[in-house]
């Protein structure tokens, strides 16, 4: 039985009650426009001001009659797009439904979030997860060394690879990370579109493991999709979590160990020691070596001041202000990041480029420390050779350093 085509989806420029009916060119619809019985317009909510609406016209061959409904007001590209939108949903041109010969192109390209949703979950569920998994290696070398990556990040962090790794060797195994997800290109190769610091982690964790599960999208599917579009889809796939709350670190845990053997003579290794461990999430051989290296230190190192957010901040130019007089100068420097470009910046224009002498005799630098392991390496490899460095190049402009001021640490 042949299917008459009764709708039409349609977008104008102009008012509803202007008299524009449509500008379709199917031979039967423009008779129906003629001859049918026209009903009066369902309008919906009506704003006050806009530019274009969409609307869908429905025609019932029983009774002649022809419906016209709107179906969203806007802006002229927002109305556009719209239509783009419904006649790529309903498959209009090819769906025998509708009177359109073909679909809209829309205003511009805008990102497909249904699509894009849907192949999430489609993701997500594990519709393309395969069933065996593959060398963690040849994976490494395939996606991250030899072939281009759709990076949708913006950074890579290093420290939560470093975390990776260190989690599937103690685990022995990748059952807690995330699947490698790529997608089939037209020539056959892939593309990792998602799980760059999985695999980069898992890779540093090859002496122990050997294999990771890996979701493919076929060709078939990926075709559809451009590159760019694999992209938004990895970003979606490493959504913000609605509730913001930092979790514990592997410090936040070890301090809690270290103070029951402090104030309480508790064995470190105790077993309901390493039941609390593993309820927080932490393997407890990771924190183990952390309490391990306090009791060597002789102390626990608490949380460490931040000295960018504004109340600590606060003091720090404060230290900087009480040694900056008329002839002494003082830059601020994280040890865990020294800038030496601050420094050589204050070198050469306190001798204006080595056109007069220096205006500042003396130089103070401020330092504070990040975390333990800044404060350890300044402390054991950069801190003197740092200032050698900088009672150099400091005479060679007429300047004397009188060295580095600490801020507290906690």
């Amino acid at each position: 039985m042949e299917i008459k085509p009764t709708n039409y989806i349609g977008y104008h420029v102009g008012d509803v009650d202007d008299f524009y009916d449509n500008s379709s060119e199917h031979e039967v619809l423009v008779e129906l426009n003629k001859t049918a019985i026209q009903l009066e317009i369902e309008k919906g909510d009506e704003p006050e001001d806009y530019e274009a609406y969409v609307y869908e016209k429905e025609y019932d061959y029983d009774t002649n009659n022809m419906k016209t409904m709107i179906l969203g007001y806007g802006s002229k590209d927002d109305m556009y797009n719209l239509e783009r939108d419904l006649h790529k949903k309903n498959k209009v041109g090819t769906n025998p439904k509708y009177f359109n010969l073909k679909s809209s192109g829309g205003a511009y390209k805008t990102i497909r979030v249904n699509d894009l949703e849907d192949l999430k979950g489609k993701v997500l569920s594990g519709d393309f997860t395969k069933p065996v998994e593959e060398n963690i290696v040849d994976l490494y070398n395939e996606l991250i060394i030899n072939s281009p990556r759709l990076q949708n990040r913006v950074d890579e962090d290093s420290d939560f690879v470093k975390e990776i790794s260190q989690d599937i060797m103690v685990e022995g195994n990748t059952n807690s990370c995330e699947d490698i997800r790529v997608k089939v290109n037209k020539d056959e190769t892939r593309s990792l579109y998602d799980g760059n610091t999985t695999l980069m982690g898992a890779y540093g964790a090859r002496s122990k493991v050997s294999t990771i599960t890996v979701s493919e999208v076929p060709y078939t599917i990926s075709s559809q999709f451009t590159d760019e579009e694999f992209n938004e889809l990895g970003v979606l796939l490493n959504k913000k979590p609605k509730n913001r709350k930092r979790p514990c670190s592997k410090y936040d845990v070890a301090q809690v160990i270290y103070k029951r053997w402090i104030n309480d003579g508790t064995k470190i290794k105790d077993p309901e020691n390493k039941k609390y461990i593993e309820a927080t999430g932490w393997e407890p051989s990771i924190v183990y070596g952390v309490v391990q290296a306090w009791k060597n230190k002789g102390k626990m190192v608490g949380t460490y001041i931040n000295y960018q957010l504004p109340q600590y901040k606060d003091l720090k130019d404060l230290k900087v202000e009480h040694y900056t007089d008329k002839l002494t100068h003082v830059l601020s420097m994280s040890s865990g990041s020294f800038k030496d470009d601050a420094l050589n910046d204050f070198i050469t224009k306190n001798i204006n480029f080595g056109k007069c002498k220096a205006k500042k005799k003396s130089l103070i630098i401020v330092i504070h420390h990040p975390n333990e392991t800044a404060e350890d390496a300044w402390d054991t490899k950069h801190m003197v050779t740092k200032k050698n460095q900088i009672k150099c190049l400091c005479a060679l402009t007429g300047v004397m350093f009188k060295g580095f001021r600490t801020m507290d640490t906690h």
